[in-house]
């Protein structure tokens, strides 16, 4: 989280610098921290708007105690950042209004209800959430106040759950400062805790009795009986142990096709390991898959990775956009989680996490070969170069350009585009004046499928190449026969017809789903299986101990042999290079 100018009252020009500045240097996903009350800067919606070309910057701490504010943002900005709320006593209407969630002073002493306010919120369930809410409210007030911190630590103190330590200047309350919070706090147990049904099993505030009677639990009682409630829930499987398995990727929109099938490789996987009835530390493994939707989208990405990490998921097979995979490596990795991604843009294994195992060849080799093939294959010495600037589309048109220049290929044009254009008449049009033999296009399928409709109509001669978003039958699909030996891809992994267990793998694959397998089913099958035999080697699921194993370790799989580097690259990671015969996908050779 980026706090506001807190000793010098900076004026919103100064404040969005000192932001941005912070964001593009920490390159992890910041959380912006608006308190006007407090510290007298004000970053406004407009200015939030300025800051929307950092993708780094991905949430709002909105804390102004002027709840339109919240349409305000979203009115302006939609759903470009997650938007927190950081005023306790306007919980239930930032809620109404659209807020993603809360950021809680009091509701860290009241976890239980708190959560059951935002549970009842997000189901539409209001008047009953109301009910909750004031019967929260006049100890939310307590959060807005110079001694808020003084009023949460007695709060914390009077229920049991921690002490009145706090840092100097602040001192605990005393007198009648300290009489009127114990007042406040006394008469709201006195009525008894909100009896809701969304509390979790095992609440002690869900028992009939305790709601019939009032208040008949000492608030010190609290921590205890939790504790006891997880105990008996334990015991109830005491020989199986449940070890989910998160998968992360688009499931929805123009890449879902790419995200069903990497998801597909998980679950047969997943189907596998558990009917093997694999054993560690005296115990059955059930293996659980979790998928969540992260749309390709660095915001959806980030969420997806906390839902995950908040749920307890300590292995994600996943994402499979660069742009998501870097700034959702982060969350991962604080979160203790192992990430093996299909990301290929060089940063996703630069960051310096531990247990990040990138399971196919990185942007630098898939880039790189495409150069080679055209160069020592294709025979051109002409080519140009599109890109879509996102994490993969630029870093895969990156590493082609450099080697090709390396080659002494001459680039006669650079040209860029976005991942939601349909329409490259203006850009094929300057290209076809410089007479390219080969265009490179870095970008997804939903865009390289127009791009070749659209150089056929304008009769370009040239080959489009690109890297293994472009190796789908999707391609085909959407621009049928316009594909066939003009386009041309490289993508991670061998020939899955020629490797000892491809065959078999694709037909089980058919069998299982009624599809054929795309591009990176192979991958996320065999990495997952590989996890599941590093737990039974070092007899732990904790991933520290499995990824020590994984790093020293290698495992033949169907689409490759897996080994990898200290940074989470293989070792040795093949290269196949595409093209289309009939509108679908023909492996040309390996690399």
């Amino acid at each position: 989280m980026v706090m506001p100018s807190v000793i010098y009252v900076a004026d919103a020009r100064e404040a969005m610098l000192n932001v941005r500045t912070m964001a593009e240097a920490a390159k992890k996903p910041i959380m912006v921290y608006n308190n006007p009350v407090a510290y007298r800067v004000d970053l406004k919606p407009e200015h939030m708007a300025e800051l929307a070309d950092c993708e780094w910057i991905v949430a709002i701490k909105e804390s102004t105690d002027d709840i339109r504010r919240i349409t305000d943002l979203r009115n302006l900005l939609g759903e470009r950042y997650q938007l927190f709320l950081g005023v306790d006593d306007l919980a239930y209407e930032g809620l109404a209004l659209g807020c993603d969630g809360l950021l809680a002073g009091v509701g860290c002493t009241f976890p239980r209800e708190t959560v059951a306010l935002y549970d009842l919120m997000k189901a539409g369930k209001f008047a009953e959430a109301l009910k909750l809410y004031q019967w929260m409210t006049p100890m939310l007030h307590l959060d807005v106040s110079t001694k808020l911190v003084q009023n949460l630590k007695l709060i914390d103190v009077l229920a049991g759950v921690s002490t009145e330590h706090m840092r100097r200047p602040r001192l605990p309350l005393i007198g009648a400062e300290r009489e009127a919070i114990e007042t406040i706090v006394k008469k709201r147990w006195r009525h008894g805790r909100f009896n809701t049904s969304r509390l979790p099993d095992g609440s002690p505030f869900n028992d009939p009795k305790l709601q019939e009677t009032g208040m008949k639990i000492k608030p010190s009682m609290i921590p205890l009986l939790g504790v006891m409630a997880i105990a008996f829930a334990g015991n109830a499987s005491a020989q199986e142990q449940v070890v989910k398995i998160g998968h992360t990727g688009p499931l929805s929109g123009a890449n879902a096709f790419a995200g069903k099938d990497n998801e597909n490789g998980v679950r047969l996987a997943i189907e596998e390991l558990n009917a093997k009835k694999i054993m560690v530390a005296g115990k059955a493994l059930k293996f659980e898959l979790q998928s969540e939707d992260d749309q390709c989208d660095a915001k959806s990405g980030v969420s997806a990775a906390q839902k995950l990490v908040d749920g307890g998921v300590k292995y994600v097979m996943g994402p499979y956009c660069s742009g998501v995979a870097i700034p959702a490596s982060w969350v991962y990795s604080e979160g203790g989680t192992m990430m093996s991604t299909v990301g290929t843009n060089p940063k996703v294994t630069q960051g310096g996490y531990k247990n990040l195992f990138r399971i196919i060849a990185g942007d630098n080799q898939i880039g790189s070969s495409m150069a080679v093939y055209a160069a020592k294959v294709l025979k051109v010495k002409k080519v140009a170069v599109i890109d879509d600037r996102t994490a993969f589309g630029q870093g895969v048109a990156d590493e082609f350009l450099k080697e090709a220049k390396t080659l002494g290929l001459t680039v006669v044009g650079q040209e860029y585009t976005t991942d939601k254009s349909v329409d490259f008449s203006s850009i094929l049009t300057n290209l076809k004046a410089k007479q390219p033999e080969v265009i490179f296009f870095g970008g997804y399928a939903l865009q390289a499928a127009p791009l070749t409709r659209q150089m056929k109509q304008l009769a370009i001669p040239a080959k489009l190449l690109g890297g293994d978003t472009l190796c789908s039958p999707e391609m085909g699909k959407l621009a049928a026969d316009a594909v066939n030996d003009t386009v041309f891809c490289a993508q991670g992994g061998s020939i899955l017809e020629k490797a000892t267990d491809g065959p078999a793998f694709k037909a089980k694959y058919k069998k299982r789903f009624n599809l054929d397998a795309d591009a990176y089913a192979a991958s996320f099958y065999d990495q997952t299986l590989f996890i599941g035999e590093a737990m039974q080697k070092a007899n732990s699921t904790d991933p520290n101990k499995v990824g020590a194993e994984i790093y020293k370790s290698s495992y033949k799989g169907v689409a490759g042999t897996y080994a990898y580097d200290e940074k989470g690259n293989m070792k040795q990671a093949p290269v196949t290079v595409f093209t289309f015969k009939n509108a679908l996908p023909v492996p040309l050779a390996s690399y």
